[in-house]
């Protein structure tokens, strides 16, 4: 399997709204929309996005889904920001997608990145906002089978784009 994961743009923080309630920015939408873009030029064949259930992680998968039509999109409760990534694994194991993208938030990303290629959570990992990691698996997902291929932040991705 080939797995990408995206966190999400800048949202707008507001004391009237919920955590769970927080939109992307203006800014975050354009963030995301460059890495929609930049994964978008490596023309993977996205087989399914999964994203967070909160509303800056379901946007980004939103954004993602604009540069791929037709790709099906889930939320899952296993990407929430405090969720054990090996709950998300069993998840993924169980579908026949060979290429997938998790939209979602740290730190959930950087601790399933080092379950993934570590098969623990204590490797040094940095996912920043809008950042795009890309972790080659075999099948099935176990802890400590991963490769990690990349990250990329949306600074890089900027660049590219240009």
């Amino acid at each position: 399997m080939l797995l990408f994961l995206l966190r999400h743009g800048d949202a707008l923080d507001s004391p009237t709204l919920h955590d769970d309630e927080r939109p992307l920015s203006d800014f975050g939408r354009q963030q995301v929309s460059t890495a929609a873009g930049f994964l978008h030029s490596l023309h993977p064949p996205l087989d399914t996005i999964f994203s967070s259930p909160l509303l800056r992680a379901r946007q980004t998968a939103e954004v993602v889904r604009e540069k791929f039509p037709g790709v099906p999109s889930t939320v899952s409760e296993y990407l929430a920001p405090m969720s054990n990534p090996l709950q998300i694994f069993r998840e993924l194991n169980r579908t026949q997608a060979r290429v997938v993208l998790l939209a979602g938030h740290e730190p959930f990303i950087s601790t399933a990145i080092s379950y993934l290629i570590a098969g623990h959570e204590h490797a040094k990992v940095e996912v920043r906002k809008s950042s795009l990691a890309c972790v080659h698996l075999a099948d099935p997902i176990e802890q400590g089978s991963g490769i990690l291929r990349w990250i990329v932040t949306y600074e890089q991705m900027k660049i590219q784009g240009n």
